[in-house]
């Protein structure tokens, strides 16, 4: 799966991963709970299978950079981070977990009825 998470884990903090979320390109979402105030919560984590050792380390530095420029953004439309934490020496970052419809911008538009002579741009 990623190398070092798998569903069931706890987390030294005491997040204990309950199942996998999403998946990109660089990064796994893991939803999962904090055990110390039982809110749910998400765990990224950066993908490694098949990477050799130099390019794991370079992903996880990138998402620790992440991370550091995530904490200092206090904006109301963007996801706040909680905290960025390491185990078995690779970073991990911990979000909130906000309920509603997760959708993409395709999805909308798709959706959306639109006069057969109107572009998307």
């Amino acid at each position: 799966m990623n190398g070092f998470i798998v569903p069931g884990d706890v987390l030294p903090d005491g997040i204990e991963i309950i199942s996998e979320y999403a998946s990109g390109g660089m990064g796994v979402l893991f939803r999962a709970r904090d055990l110390r105030t039982d809110a749910e919560c998400l765990v990224k984590i950066a993908k490694v299978d098949g990477c050799s050792d130099a390019e794991q380390i370079r992903r996880g530095k990138r998402l620790e950079r992440e991370g550091h420029a995530l904490i200092k953004i206090q904006n109301p439309n963007v996801v706040s981070l909680k905290t960025i934490r390491t185990h078995e020496n690779a970073p991990y970052l911990v979000f909130p977990l906000y309920s509603g419809k997760w959708t993409t911008l395709k999805t909308i538009l798709d959706a959306q009825e639109r006069p057969s002579n109107q572009a998307i741009v």
